[in-house]
């Protein structure tokens, strides 16, 4: 493999990670690489996205430190060290925002860091205006639109009250039953089982918001699995119906509705025990979804494990922002919500051999 072959190392050392868990072998290739060469910058990233996925956040800001100490003007270097000290060094990842934003204004991914950290340092007047640029440069932005969520939570401000509408942005319903299955407990069944089969790697993927679990692509042809292929069925419905009572209106969720919609990835996930999800969004989605197939027979005898729940961030603030909404995960419950909402999951208690199994898909108007 050729040393600054980038896209191969990064595929080659996700793999490795997502099959053992081991980061030591992941990181192996990488290591050899920039050992001959100190320079290849893009290497450096991965090696610090896998440190993280470990849970080494320290090491994998150390990573890019001596990065920047080759390459300080090196843009991608300082977005991963931004985006990586959020979460232990909130100084030093406005520095590393800051710089980046000078160096690359337009930039989508530096732009939302450089909010994200303005936020987390209390300047809220200039995260504001970190999140207008961002929908200036795209109006549909759902990172700029989570952040000034965030920001009118925080001062308490009146325009917050628009995002903060659960009741009638978030819906919960249940799965229809797909035609070929008698009733929906017979339907989960046998896709538990076709989903049980596909889980056979052993760590989450990189730069995904699961932790102690794995996370599977669904193909959008024809499945050639029955249960997994009728899913399309089993959304139409509830998905349609949502759109119905959202309906039509001026603000940022009901302004897109045009009453028909197309899917933006489909994926499952099997969270072990004391698995979650971090707080996050779905960039690239107008329609969210969290779908429950399969719960540990435990969960809910801790009220609060494992359940979904909305509005927290995902990094700390001067101001303390908590979840505002939850959902309490059943079998075959769908919820539908917009893609712009923070949303995460508890983590929960169970046996070691016990799986939480959801699947999920992003929406698109059509």
């Amino acid at each position: 493999m050729r040393q600054d072959d980038v896209q191969s190392h990064s595929a080659l050392a996700e793999l490795l990670w997502m099959r053992t868990g081991n980061v030591g072998l992941a990181t192996s290739e990488l290591d050899l690489a920039l050992a001959k060469n100190r320079s290849l910058s893009a290497l450096r990233v991965i090696r610090a996205k896998l440190l993280n996925a470990a849970g080494n956040t320290t090491g994998a800001l150390a990573e890019l430190e001596r990065g920047l100490a080759h390459a300080s003007g090196d843009v991608h270097l300082r977005l991963a060290a931004a985006q990586v000290a959020l979460g232990i060094d909130a100084p030093q990842a406005l520095d590393h925002a800051e710089r980046a934003f000078h160096a690359a204004p337009r930039n989508p991914a530096v732009v939302a860091i450089f909010g994200d950290a303005l936020f987390c340092a209390g300047r809220f007047f200039d995260a504001e205006k970190v999140a207008r640029h961002g929908l200036q440069i795209n109006s549909q932005d759902n990172h700029s639109i989570a952040l000034l969520h965030s920001i009118w939570r925080a001062q308490a401000d009146p325009r917050m009250i628009e995002f903060s509408d659960y009741t009638s942005l978030v819906r919960a319903c249940q799965l229809d039953t797909p035609p070929g299955w008698p009733n929906l407990p017979d339907y989960l069944r046998d896709l538990t089982a076709d989903l049980t089969r596909l889980h056979g790697l052993t760590a989450h993927p990189l730069d995904q918001t699961l932790r102690l679990g794995t996370q599977i692509e669904i193909l959008a042809e024809p499945s050639q699995r029955p249960a997994i292929a009728a899913f399309a069925a089993a959304i139409d419905g509830p998905i349609r119906r949502y759109m119905e009572l959202l309906g039509h209106g001026a603000d940022v969720m009901r302004r897109r509705n045009t009453m028909r919609y197309r899917l933006n990835g489909l994926w499952s996930v099997s969270l072990k025990p004391n698995g979650h999800h971090v707080n996050h969004f779905h960039g690239k989605g107008w329609i969210s979804s969290a779908c429950y197939i399969a719960l540990p027979p435990t969960l809910g005898s801790h009220e609060g494990e494992g359940w979904l729940k909305f509005g927290e961030p995902s990094f700390a603030s001067t101001v303390g922002l908590g979840p505002e909404y939850f959902i309490k995960p059943e079998p075959g419950l769908l919820a539908l919500f917009p893609s712009w909402m923070w949303h995460g999951t508890v983590p929960f208690q169970a046996n070691p051999a016990d799986r939480r199994l959801t699947m999920a898909f992003d929406v698109l108007p059509d």
